[in-house]
């Protein structure tokens, strides 16, 4: 296979496909939404000759984005192939009228201030103009975000019944739709404009990078690159999805697009089903964390702190890079311990004709970041670059040349994408109208103060569970948004960073795409793999789970957000990357140059913790901590990890040598991801001199003895067959529907006690442990380990039943005419259960019904216990 193909990007998985007028409609709006930004921009006077009033431009934005989007997404989730009903042409016309009712008297509005005194036909326009927003709310980011958003946006009505702690000044129903709907701080706020403004620009450079083919040439470079080292697929999702990421600035977006095709090649490899959507779904989170393009979220960022978007870029950088890091590291070492290997190189792409065939996205890219870091011109970069993009596609490219179906393509991505984000902002637009109307966002910053007593720590706790919950309903920007508004002067009042403040902010508002119980991310990553969403969502936070971390060592040291001295940052980045490596091994069990840590020991989750401590102490900056420095909590960390990697390389030197002494069952992943059992040979694998197992005849049947026999209780000595030193479900006498329990045969005071497979596995490599200590000891006194009773109990469970005597035609015969005649025709199902390795009962049922005199004749061995 000599490249990777992506599938079409799924931008909107809620949207439904139109045909028709509506397709066309939707066409139309998102086309003049781009004509109406572009004139705003540059300032062309496309319209009667001049530029359109700010007001009137925000207004005209929210009719064509509204109308779109009552299009585009149905009333009720489980439509999406349906057309529009007539009460969506409904609302979309109601849309256009009511905004354009705002645009037509944008000077009264400016001139004679109706948002504070508003005629009466003013009133009735702004309630339909509230509930227009909510219900677009509603269908574009779920009942959740409509509920949060019609809940807060009423708070001026009820805010005066509400304890003195969080109440308001009241308003009139009348006053609040009015403020709503024509104030400067709630629908056509910051959220709204930063869109007008900055983010339409870039959407529509993502969307052109994904119409011109660069997703699949970023996959296509990303296996070439990687896919042929260890855990290869699972390092091609952090790449490729980094970098889809950052050009889409949607996690659901990113999943959907890169995940049908790393996911498959991972399993490929032998990575479970849970950790592959899991790594796709970190990697998809933290594309939208990546400059150049990070979402909507980073420009609304930079509009709230007034500075330029280029700042806001540079300064996550670090600790994107940090985030990254930590999940290939993680990666490498689930790697190494299962021994996953990589894809084979020919069925990977080649390196120099993929970059061969996508070399032009390059030069788009470096005008952007030119424009962007250089010229600081982050308004006007993306429109620059993008018909630079598509002029050398149409150029270079044969593959992925647009005709009239990929330009339609190209636009009705726009139209999805304009309609969706114009809802959620308007929508998230109305609770800080809420708040600030009331003025509860100056008084609760006082009380949070007041509350924490100055303690940034316990502030930025706060922060993070508060992200976490309003990320359980709301987007990450609704909730950056929302928590920039009330949390964020607390936070800077007590002396924190700005910069470092409202990244944290950031931050937490994203973790609610891999934090269950609403994990969208990893929800959308387990439809892909077919895998239980839930667990999904639990394995994508332990794989993730440095990015919980990393917030706060940001919060406290800013310069890991570029806030700092170039020595200071590299001391930062250096015990950073330390600690985040050390972290990342203690996760996964696993670290290069020393190996798996502590496996298969019972003590191993309690000093992996310590481990983890010691990774945060490297890490953790030093003003956390008053009083120590960052060389003080090096050396502590230094102290507790040294130690445990120290013993952790010696017990895995001695685990090699007792291998290389003697045979031992090793798990051995295979292509498929099935685990096969082999044993390695060794000099006491089997045989009489190793095991020294004998068979006695005692009743007519074989049976094991308990211990050594005399020679004149012995029969002759055989080594043990394959079949006898299988383990797992289809090894010999296991009893699968046995619930573990002792279970007395008919006729006999002897009872046995039947385990499963499970149960038997996991006794048998307690009692491993054991008989290995007790052959060191052995070793020590040079004793023969079979002189030993722990020894020689555990060769008896180890070794399992060796295979049966051959029996002479008459036994056979005399022993299946009983069965027949005593166990009344269960003969096939006995024998249908021997033959495929369970126990001689078969089942739980079956071990009742088995006589005792087929037992005697060898019908079966058990595994008797006095």
């Amino acid at each position: 296979m000599e490249t990777i193909q992506a599938s079409e990007p799924v931008l909107e998985a809620g949207a439904r496909t139109l045909s028709g007028v509506a397709k066309w409609t939707v066409r139309v709006c998102a086309v003049v939404i781009l004509a109406l930004a572009v004139n705003q921009t540059f300032n062309f006077g496309f319209f009667v000759g001049h530029t359109l009033v700010d007001l009137r431009f925000y207004y005209a934005i929210l009719a064509l984005a509204l109308a779109a989007l009552f299009l585009l997404y149905p009333a009720r989730s489980g439509m999406t192939q349906s057309r529009p009903a007539w009460y969506d042409w409904l609302l979309a016309m109601a849309s256009v009228g009511v905004c354009l009712y705002f645009a037509a008297n944008a000077f009264n509005i400016l001139l004679k201030g109706w948002e504070m005194a508003p005629p009466e036909q003013a009133v009735w326009f702004s309630f339909a103009l509230w509930v227009l927003v909510i219900e677009a709310g509603r269908r574009a980011g779920g009942i959740p975000l409509a509920a949060i958003v019609g809940i807060m946006s009423l708070y001026p009505l009820y805010t005066a019944y509400l304890p003195n702690a969080i109440a308001g000044f009241p308003s009139s129903a009348s006053y609040t739709a009015a403020y709503h709907a024509m104030g400067s701080e709630s629908i056509l706020g910051i959220p709204l404009r930063t869109f007008a403004g900055q983010i339409i620009g870039f959407i529509v450079f993502g969307a052109a990078l994904q119409q011109t083919g660069a997703g699949s040439f970023f996959m296509n470079l990303s296996f070439a690159l990687l896919g042929r080292v260890r855990g290869g697929p699972a390092k091609v999702a952090i790449f490729s999805s980094g970098l889809m990421g950052s050009m889409s600035g949607s996690v659901i977006t990113n999943v959907l697009t890169t995940g049908v095709m790393t996911i498959p090649a991972m399993r490929r490899t032998g990575i479970r089903g849970t950790f592959a959507a899991g790594v796709e779904t970190c990697a998809s989170t933290g594309g939208t964390l990546m400059p150049p393009v990070m979402g909507a979220t980073a420009f609304v960022m930079a509009s709230f702190m007034n500075v330029p978007y280029s700042d806001v870029a540079l300064a996550a950088i670090i600790p994107s890079a940090l985030y990254f890091f930590g999940l290939f590291v993680q990666i490498d070492a689930m790697a190494g311990k299962e021994g996953i290997k990589g894809l084979p190189a020919e069925e990977l792409p080649k390196v120099w004709q993929t970059i061969k065939e996508g070399w032009y996205y390059v030069f788009a890219f470096a005008l952007l970041i030119y424009m962007l870091l250089v010229m600081r011109r982050e308004a006007l970069a993306p429109y620059y670059a993008t018909p630079l993009l598509i002029l050398l596609n149409q150029v270079f490219s044969r593959k992925h040349r647009w005709g009239w179906k990929e330009l339609g393509e190209f636009v009705d991505t726009l139209g999805g994408l304009f309609a969706n984000l114009v809802a959620i902002l308007a929508a998230v637009g109305m609770i800080v109208g809420a708040l600030s109307m009331t003025g509860v966002a100056a008084t609760l910053v006082n009380d949070l103060l007041r509350l924490a007593d100055g303690s940034a720590l316990f502030l930025l706790c706060m922060g993070a569970v508060t992200g976490l919950i309003l990320g359980v309903g709301m987007t990450s920007t609704a909730a950056y948004i929302f928590l920039a508004i009330l949390l964020a002067p607390a936070l800077i009042q007590v002396g924190l960073n700005p910069m470092a403040v409202h990244m944290f902010i950031f931050y937490w508002g994203m973790l609610s795409f891999i934090t269950p119980p609403v994990a969208l991310g990893a929800f959308a990553a387990a439809s892909i793999a077919k895998t239980p969403p839930m667990q999904t969502g639990l394995e994508a936070m332990r794989i993730g789970g440095v990015i919980y971390f990393i917030p706060f060592f940001f919060a406290f040291q800013p310069a890991l957000v570029l806030q700092g001295g170039l020595w200071e940052t590299m001391i930062a980045v250096s015990l950073a990357l330390a600690g985040i490596a050390l972290f990342a091994f203690a996760m996964q069990g696993y670290s290069p140059f020393v190996g798996p840590l502590f496996a298969r020991r019972s003590y191993a989750w309690p000093l992996r913790l310590l481990l983890l401590f010691a990774a945060i102490l490297i890490a953790l900056p030093a003003t956390i901590v008053p009083g120590w420095s960052d060389f003080d909590l090096v050396v502590v960390a230094a102290i507790i990890a040294a130690p445990l990697l120290a013993l952790a390389a010696w017990q895995n030197r001695a685990d090699a040598a007792m291998h290389a002494a003697g045979g031992r069952e090793d798990d051995r992943h295979d292509a498929s991801g099935g685990v096969q059992r082999r044993r390695r040979s060794g000099s006491a694998a089997n045989g009489a001199k190793a095991g020294s197992r004998t068979w006695s005849r005692r009743g007519g049947g074989p049976r094991r003895s308990g211990r050594r026999q005399s020679p004149r209780h012995s029969a002759k000595a055989r080594p043990l067959s394959a079949s006898a030193r299988r383990v797992g479900p289809a090894g010999p006498r296991y009893c699968r529907r046995s619930s573990g329990r002792w279970r007395r045969r008919r006729g006999s005071a002897r009872r046995r006690f039947c385990l499963c497979a499970g149960q038997w596995r996991r006794l048998r490599a307690v009692l491993q442990r054991s008989g290995r200590a007790m052959h060191a000891i052995a070793g020590g006194l040079q004793l023969r380990p079979g002189g030993l009773p722990a020894r020689g109990f555990l060769h008896r469970l180890e070794q399992h039943h060796p295979a049966r005597p051959p029996r002479t035609a008459r036994d056979t015969a005399g022993a299946g005419r009983n069965e027949r005649r005593r166990n009344g025709g269960h003969t096939d199902r006995l024998q249908t259960a021997r033959r495929d390795g369970l126990c001689d009962c078969g089942n739980a049922r079956e071990a009742r019904r088995l006589p005792r005199d087929g037992r005697r004749r060898g019908a079966g061995l058990s595994r008797t216990v006095g």
